[in-house]
């Protein structure tokens, strides 16, 4: 899984660490610039949130430390250079939330072969969505998408349980059973020969087509997407 996102969201929901390509870094690590020595990221994080300047421990080179982000001019780190052979072997790709504005990062939903299956849940459509015979784009709230397809899926239960299983390792409180009663698949758009099609529902083969490729795919992603529902829900913050 290949994220933009710093805040570690992913780690949260148990996403493998070899798994998981974070292209701008995270908080979950602290490094010296300097000598590049790892340091306590819980004992960066809290220096820095008192405003205090966070220094190497190692005596002869005092240089200073910080949660390994990556800032504007610095290089992305290795592991994301290695997309294209991760999208030379890929058989489905999914892209959700984002703009795809930032480069080089954007570049990684072009990678894939063009007749490989691709899938944007977003707001809108982006980058170069709808281009392709193989896309597809669910557009509109990401959060509404994903319980719709959730719904289609079957998997309710598991991500009703998941959420609450979160919840509880969080806060060690459990959570009211969400209530997705009523809701329908949305309206999905699909290219086909660089031509637009409006699929409502019930869903046709085109979309059965998807959900059999979703159901072969691991739950992880979804699992993340429900998570983050919930820190939204709970907080100001917003998808970008």
């Amino acid at each position: 899984m290949y994220t933009q996102n710093i805040d570690g969201l992913e780690r949260l929901t148990g996403i493998p660490e070899e798994r998981l390509i974070e292209a701008h870094g995270g908080f979950s690590t602290a490094s010296c610039i300097k000598c590049f020595k790892k340091h306590d990221p819980d004992k960066t994080r809290e220096m820095i949130l008192n405003g205090d300047i966070v220094y190497c421990e190692r005596s002869l080179c005092k240089g200073l430390v910080k949660p390994d982000i990556v800032f504007f001019g610095e290089a992305l780190p290795d592991r994301f250079w290695l997309h294209d052979i991760d999208t030379a072997i890929a058989d489905f790709l999914i892209v959700m939330g984002t703009s795809l504005e930032v480069y080089p990062f954007a570049s990684v939903a072009d990678a894939v072969w063009h007749d490989i299956p691709r899938l944007l849940l977003n707001r809108n459509v982006v980058g170069s969505f709808g281009l392709r015979e193989q896309d597809a784009v669910i557009t509109g709230d990401i959060i509404e998408s994903i319980k719709s397809l959730a719904l289609a899926l079957d998997w309710m239960d598991d991500l009703e349980k998941l959420v609450k299983d979160y919840e509880t390792k969080i806060t060690n409180k459990t959570i009211n059973s969400i209530n997705f009663s009523g809701t329908t698949v949305p309206k999905t758009t699909v290219c086909e020969e660089h031509r637009v099609y409006e699929l409502r529902n019930p869903p046709n083969e085109t979309i059965q087509y998807y959900i059999n490729e979703l159901e072969t795919f691991t739950p992880h992603l979804i699992k993340y997407a429900f998570i983050t529902w919930h820190v939204l829900k709970h907080s100001s913050c917003q998808l970008v």
